[in-house]
């Protein structure tokens, strides 16, 4: 089981641009920006209503006559945090003690996932219909760290040139690949979501004269690379080169691409236990040279 930790960094509103009237509950202020950081600890002085703006979030829930009710949670309309809401518990309107109090952050979801702490609130205008309300909201998020990439391999020869994903680019899934491929591997290319989970795109790496392209793999949203069975063989005379590759995930079996006839030496790409393959990396010239995989937990 992974481990679980806490994120404490801060984070800044620069500005308020947003508001939200409502006939039965408070205006709740969000910020449009917020500078660094996905959520931890999250303390926002929310500003003065600014007629006209676009809404950032607004309060969801159960209303009452003598304000809102709840259990509640306030959904997040802005791009940064779009989609993503802050579960609250307690009484904010009219009918509660003075103009100032507390709300209990009790949870979140998207940005806001596991988030617990208060959200304290000061009224600043009484308009028709409703509240406006200045809000400091203080949560501390629990995040689960991302199971570390390792590389496994290489197989091949070593010609050619080193192709491998930098640090910041790591992949936690692989969504797709790319074959090309005659009597050898010519080139591959492949789609990944990152660490960050964002989509990124590789290659082709390789030569361009590859006599077939075999139709992309898109690999399902529950599908993992369990395995890659494969060959090498000499290329030229006196070069090591990969000649086949075989796809097997928990689904399907992609291949054989290439020739496994032409390679005398056969290999397999075997993740640890309970991991699965997310890209690759290895060495490439008029060819494919050497093949290595990353790997991580599943």
């Amino acid at each position: 089981m992974s481990s679980t930790s806490t994120r404490t960094s801060r984070c800044a509103a620069t500005s308020t641009t947003s508001c939200r009237r409502r006939a039965d509950s408070p205006t709740i202020l969000v910020p449009q920006t917020l500078r660094t950081g996905i959520c931890a600890v999250l303390q926002t002085p929310f500003q003065r209503l600014l007629r006209g703006c676009r809404a950032s979030a607004s309060p969801q829930g159960r209303a009452a006559k003598a304000g809102i009710s709840l259990p509640s949670y306030i959904a997040f309309t802005d791009q940064r945090f779009k989609g993503s809401t802050l579960s609250v518990q307690g009484i904010i309107g009219p009918a509660s003690s003075g103009d100032e109090g507390d709300w209990a952050v009790v949870g979140g979801t998207g940005e806001f996932v596991y988030a617990q702490g208060t959200c304290k609130y000061k009224r600043i205008q009484t308009v028709a219909g409703g509240l406006i309300n200045e809000l400091r909201i203080r949560v501390v998020c629990l995040t689960l760290p991302k199971p570390p990439v390792q590389k496994i391999g290489p197989w091949g020869g070593n010609g050619g040139k080193a192709y491998e994903l930098q640090d910041g680019e790591l992949p936690q899934r692989l969504e797709s690949l790319t074959i090309y491929a005659d009597d050898f591997i010519q080139s591959i290319a492949f789609s990944y979501i990152d660490q960050a989970g964002q989509k990124r795109t590789v290659g082709p790496w390789g030569g361009s004269n590859g006599k077939s392209e075999y139709p992309t793999i898109q690999f399902g949203p529950s599908e993992s690379v369990m395995v890659i069975y494969g060959a090498t063989g000499n290329y030229g005379g006196n070069t090591t080169v990969v000649t086949s590759l075989t796809i097997v995930t928990n689904v399907s079996t992609y291949g054989p691409y290439g020739k496994h006839s032409m390679g005398n030496t056969p290999f397999h790409v075997q993740p640890p236990s309970n991991h699965s393959i997310v890209g690759f990396y290895g060495r490439v010239g008029q060819v494919l040279d050497q093949i290595g995989a990353y790997v991580t937990e599943n």
